[in-house]
């Protein structure tokens, strides 16, 4: 892999644009621009800040944030590497398709565990006590 300038690269994709084109949609709000974090169920309320100014982003709810390389690390689920290649290679087809959407969000549903029989079992006894009691 050639040698990358990290920082024009960040400077180059607006982290607000970057994350817009994995569909979330950013409204103001201050400082900041307002979105639903990817990462988990928001519960209707925004949690993701995004902060042009200082190039970064941040979910309140989930405590992880970054810059416009770890956005991408983290919703495609790759390294740092790949993460730049992905952003170095759409910038080099930027004239072919300036809007066409990056890969969305994986599944909010994707991020949890997925519960074995007796594992929910437990779990519904545990809240009927709770319930109950």
């Amino acid at each position: 892999m050639r040698r990358i300038d990290v920082e024009a690269l960040k400077r180059d994709h607006r982290v607000e644009e970057i994350i817009e084109r994995y569909g979330i949609e950013l409204r103001a709000g201050g400082r900041a621009l307002l979105g639903r974090c990817p990462f988990h169920d928001d519960g209707g309320r925004p949690n993701l800040y995004v902060y042009p100014s200082t190039k970064s982003w941040y979910c309140y709810r989930c405590s992880v944030g970054g810059d416009v390389i770890s956005f991408v690390e983290r919703i495609e689920g790759v390294g740092f590497r790949d993460a730049v290649a992905r952003l170095t290679g759409e910038s080099q087809r930027a004239t072919e398709a300036t809007q066409r959407p990056m890969r969305g969000p994986k599944s909010r549903e994707s991020h949890r565990p997925a519960w074995e029989p007796d594992e929910r079992a437990c779990l519904a006894a545990a809240v009927e006590l709770y319930h109950n009691h």
